[in-house]
C-alpha cells in the first residue's frame, strides 16, 4: 500500500503491487476453503 501512496504515477510500481495485493487475496481465499474441508481438519487435528 506504500508503493500506492509515495510511487503512484509509476505504472510499473502499480501494477506489480496490485498483482501482488491479488495474489494474496486468491491465496487467503483458497486456504479458508480448504480448511473447511473434512480431509484437512482430520490432518490438522491429528498431526504430529
Amino acid at each position: 500500500i506504500t508503493n500506492l501512496k509515495y510511487w503512484g504515477r509509476r505504472e510499473q510500481i502499480i501494477s506489480k503491487t496490485l498483482q501482488l495485493l491479488t495474489d494474496l487475496s486468491v491465496g487467503y481465499s483458497c486456504v479458508r476453503k480448504l480448511v473447511k474441508l473434512d480431509e484437512v481438519q482430520f490432518m490438522l487435528n491429528n498431526h504430529t
